[in-house]
């Protein structure tokens, strides 16, 4: 249902034992199999414990990397102009101006749903922007899988009176602009999905402008970290002040055919390399 931030749950102190007993039970469970996969471990202590649990029976082979784009809360100053400012020069121009043409039609607001009832209305209006803008695109979107769409409100039912749900629209009085879905864990905010109004005007920026407001206030709130998850999208980085990688990796017992593999992909990149 995520894709990020696979480790296992373990209580704290016993994260090694834990790892080391699950790669165990993986091999003696299932003999028949020569390789495990793993996918979307962040770099750190998950990483590290799942590796050095395999060493004496099995390698641990990257194949895939990517990057969660995240800001660092603590680092900037409240309000919104304080984070406005730490982008370059273009993008406050960008953003201000995107601010300036909403607020032609009113203030804009930004309202934190604050009961369970307001929070799946709230996601029902979010499936509404997200699926038209994935349509305009040609995709289906999220909420085409019912079983995610299914989950997540279960999700929302379950754990939102926890506060571990956070709903947020921004609009101004004429339009609703765009909705944020967010887990809260610890102080640490995961934008897990996004609905935005398609802008009528290229200068609108429903993405940009919704974030920007939601980081400074998860900043006021006392918030950490505003994690916009696993991908390369320009505007995380434009957005963003730090990174984690996130590793794609199989386990595989000790065979020969795979230590034939190993060197014969190292000889094809090498080549690769060499070639340009």
């Amino acid at each position: 249902m995520v894709i990020e931030y696979n480790g296992l749950l373990a209580a704290r102190g016993h994260e090694p034992a834990v790892y080391a007993r699950t790669v165990e039970h993986l091999f003696e469970r299932y003999p028949q199999y020569d390789e495990f996969h793993f996918g979307a471990i962040a770099e750190g202590p998950d990483l590290d414990n799942l590796v050095q649990a395999g060493t004496n029976q099995a390698g641990f082979t990257i194949n895939e990397e990517s990057t969660a784009w995240q800001v660092e809360l603590g680092t900037l100053d409240p309000g919104i102009d304080a984070f406005i400012a730490t982008l370059s020069k273009n993008r406050r121009t960008q953003l201000r101006r995107s601010l300036r043409l909403y607020e032609q039609q009113g203030p804009l607001s930004l309202i934190e749903a604050q009961d369970l009832e307001q929070a799946l209305d709230f996601f029902n209006g979010l499936k509404v922007l997200h699926t038209q803008r994935r349509r305009l695109k040609g995709e289906g979107g999220a909420f085409s899988n019912p079983v995610w769409e299914h989950f997540q409100r279960a999700l929302i039912r379950d754990r939102f009176s926890a506060g571990e749900i956070q709903i947020i629209k921004v609009s101004n009085p004429l339009m609703t602009i765009g909705y944020l879905c967010n887990f809260i864990w610890r102080k640490h905010v995961y934008v897990l999905q996004t609905g935005f109004r398609s802008g009528e005007d290229s200068r609108d920026l429903p993405g940009y402008t919704v974030h920007a407001l939601a980081i400074a206030y998860n900043r006021d709130k006392g918030m950490a970290v505003y994690d916009l998850m696993h991908g390369d999208d320009l505007y995380k980085q434009i957005l963003c002040n730090r990174s984690r990688r996130l590793y794609w990796g199989v386990l595989q017992k000790r065979r020969l055919k795979f230590s034939i593999e190993r060197v014969v992909v190292g000889m094809v990149r090498r080549g690769r390399r060499l070639l340009g």
